[in-house]
């Protein structure tokens, strides 16, 4: 069976295509097995949070996933970060019953590199995503006063496992010619009045790439 892997090693990929089901001494098992438990630790990474989007008012979608993996549109909500913004996601280790293997802790994620924390209940557009390139080590986007959504860290900003320290934000301001706002999944209902929305952006990314 041909197996085509993609590693994401200290911010790269590699590309391999060979059969590896039956041999455990594989070149590529024995590089897995050495550097895949720790790259996490020096590549850049998305890490979402649902700390602050009240999952409870998304009963029952959120009972048994985070918010970050409901589907709006083409993609999930993780899926359009990923693809976005080009890099992997994981997600912030909330003690609780739905952390899974891509929990993480804060000062153990961000290493030598460093994180954006997203709410897991934003939709990201083009437009957001610049804005997002743009932020520095310890800034943040503000859409509206105290609505806090993204944040760039480095390990400099860490205080423990649930805390960070951020200095200057960034207000994103809608653009009223193009209706291009921030766009947040809340309640269950957003899911469906969204959809159409979500459908055409996401079909509007994949012809441009």
């Amino acid at each position: 069976m041909a197996i085509l892997l993609t590693l994401r090693l200290f911010g790269g990929s590699v590309f391999y295509t060979g059969d590896i089901s039956k041999n455990l001494c594989h070149p590529v098992i024995i590089l897995l097995s050495v550097f895949l438990p720790i790259s996490i630790f020096y590549m850049n990474k998305i890490i979402f949070t649902e700390e602050f989007c009240q999952p409870e008012n998304l009963h029952p979608f959120t009972l048994t996933r985070q918010i970050q993996d409901i589907r709006a549109g083409i993609f999930t909500i993780r899926e359009k970060w990923e693809m976005m913004l080009g890099l992997p996601s994981y997600d912030k280790n909330e003690d609780d019953y739905k952390d899974q293997h891509r929990s993480v802790n804060l000062e153990e994620a961000v290493g030598n590199g460093c994180c954006f924390i997203v709410h897991g209940n934003v939709l990201p557009t083009p437009q957001l995503i610049k804005a997002v390139k743009r932020l520095k080590n310890g800034e943040f986007i503000e859409a509206g006063k105290g609505n806090h959504i993204v944040y760039r860290v480095s390990k400099n900003e860490i205080i423990d496992r649930h805390k960070i320290k951020v200095g200057k934000a960034v207000v994103f301001k809608e653009d009223l010619s193009t209706g291009a706002g921030i766009k947040t999944i809340q309640y269950p209902w957003d899911i469906f009045q969204l959809n159409d929305w979500a459908l055409r952006q996401d079909f509007k990314w994949i012809i441009a790439k």
